[in-house]
């Protein structure tokens, strides 16, 4: 696109005439932070030879709509822009502007505070692995001894497409750049990318989108283990996707950040886009549940997302996440977890029905009207009888690894120095985590209604994560 330059992961439009709302014109630069997700509008214009100083109030401050033309030709829209900064200095022959913009759109001057699309497509090079719809075969041909050639075919699947609410469908679709090179140059590039597309049944706001898709991403996002973000989308005026084509494609920048993916193999994924496609079952739940799983989700997400953070965090954070689960999923009052642990226990023949007890069933003349932890993390552990989760010790039953986990959250969150010496070490905090960890992802995916194909590949991989962490613990002991 001529008139931008990108240095730094900034785009600046230079040769911009704006026009404000007081049919002002100026000479300016738009500043896009594509990372960041922060752009800025600066402009001069010159001062008036006799200048009354007038305070800016609030109402003045702020811009629904600015309109510019890039040098290039290209139209610019600028949505709920807030003046930041106006130089006052009378010494001065222009006075600067900066201004902070909501929403940039480029291709269009729209006169519309809420910009309306029937169709949204996003680009997400991050999840061609994942969604598996594509790729390249390689072909080299020797002709020669001092020549080889080569021949590659791109192989596309079909679209896949979901219903994700009655007026919404949503698509991926596999798309694939030119091959680019040079004869001088050593490397050829062939780029590929997965289109997601959100097609609406009527023109529908740039606010709803954002929720819309937000929601949806971070159902991916769960299972594609890592922060997927978007902050540019286009914006397509068509009434039918099968003219998108030949619509005018209207390309959005929104203030919001756009963190990059981290590098995902595929044993690191909990799910793929084929899982779904498959169990289109658990898509539907999502949407169900999705407000009963939000703070959980944030909790999850934000403690694998962010490794740096402290272990003590990040433990807390997961063994919160466990309990909001077992409240919202399992049980929230205690008269009804009472009965359903007593018709549990009364069902199954088992060893060490006392032991059972003291950890699954509260007691009833407890004057605690509420679930303990431990009676909650017992109850996640152990509600699947068949599933034995990964724990520290190796013993048969969990309880005493329970104990432990309900020991050293105490200790964190209210400190009794009594409990120090019944508490995870720092290096056993680590274990701890990514145990809590295997258990929260197991009884979500379950939730959500996937295979035992898909639960019995978490677990596998999980304990083979945790046996290596048991083994450099088991190292580091002996060392010491």
């Amino acid at each position: 696109m001529k008139g931008i330059t990108e240095l730094e992961n900034e785009l600046s439009f230079v040769g911009v005439w704006f026009t404000s709302k007081d049919t002002e014109r100026a000479y300016g630069v738009l500043h896009l932070n594509l990372e960041k997700g922060y752009y800025t509008l600066e402009y001069s214009k010159p001062r008036e030879e006799v200048e009354v100083p007038i305070k800016l109030t609030k109402e003045d401050s702020v811009f629904p709509i600015i309109h510019g033309i890039a040098n290039s030709g290209e139209k610019i829209t600028l949505l709920d822009c807030l003046l930041l900064k106006r130089s006052d200095r009378s010494s001065e022959t222009t006075r600067q502007y900066t201004f902070y913009t909501k929403t940039v759109l480029i291709g269009c001057h729209s006169d519309d505070k809420e910009p309306s699309y029937h169709c949204y497509s996003f680009d997400s090079p991050a999840l061609v692995e994942w969604a598996g719809l594509s790729c390249f075969n390689l072909k080299f041909i020797d002709t020669e001894y001092y020549s080889n050639s080569f021949s590659y075919t791109w192989k596309q699947e079909r679209p896949i497409v979901f219903q994700a609410k009655n007026d919404l469908i949503i698509e991926f679709s596999a798309t694939s750049g030119r091959c680019r090179g040079h004869v001088t140059s050593p490397v050829l590039n062939l780029s590929q990318s997965i289109q997601i597309r959100f097609s609406y049944s009527a023109s529908t706001p740039l606010n709803q989108l954002w929720q819309d898709y937000y929601s949806f991403i971070r159902f991916i996002s769960f299972g594609y283990q890592s922060n997927l973000s978007q902050n540019t989308v286009k914006g397509i005026l068509c009434k039918n996707c099968l003219c998108a084509s030949n619509s005018n494609n209207i390309t959005i920048y929104a203030s919001q950040p756009n963190h990059k993916p981290s590098e995902v193999l595929f044993f690191d994924y909990l799910f793929t886009l084929k899982d779904i496609n498959d169990q289109r079952h658990t898509l539907d739940a999502w949407n169900e549940k999705r407000s009963l799983f939000q703070p959980i989700i944030d909790l999850y997400l934000g403690t694998i997302f962010n490794p740096d953070l402290p272990y003590e965090v990040r433990f807390l954070n997961l063994v919160q996440a466990l309990e909001i689960f077992h409240a919202r999923f399992r049980s929230s009052n205690k008269q009804e977890y009472q009965a359903r642990i007593e018709q549990f226990l009364n069902s199954i023949q088992i060893k060490n029905l006392e032991t059972h007890k003291i950890h699954l069933k509260p007691k009833s003349y407890s004057n605690d009207k509420g679930i303990r932890p431990v009676h909650r993390l017992s109850d996640l552990y152990m509600s699947d009888f068949n599933m034995r989760f990964c724990t520290m010790d190796d013993k048969v039953l969990p309880y005493s690894y329970i104990d432990k986990i309900v020991s050293t959250r105490n200790y964190l969150t209210h400190y009794n120095p009594d409990l120090e010496a019944a508490v995870f070490s720092v290096s056993e905090l680590l274990d701890s985590i990514l145990c809590l960890q295997v258990v929260l992802e197991y009884h979500i995916l379950k939730e959500l209604g996937f295979s035992s194909d898909v639960l019995t590949r978490l677990i596998v991989k999980r304990k083979g994560e945790i046996n290596l962490q048991k083994f450099k613990l088991k190292v580091i002991n002996n060392v010491n």
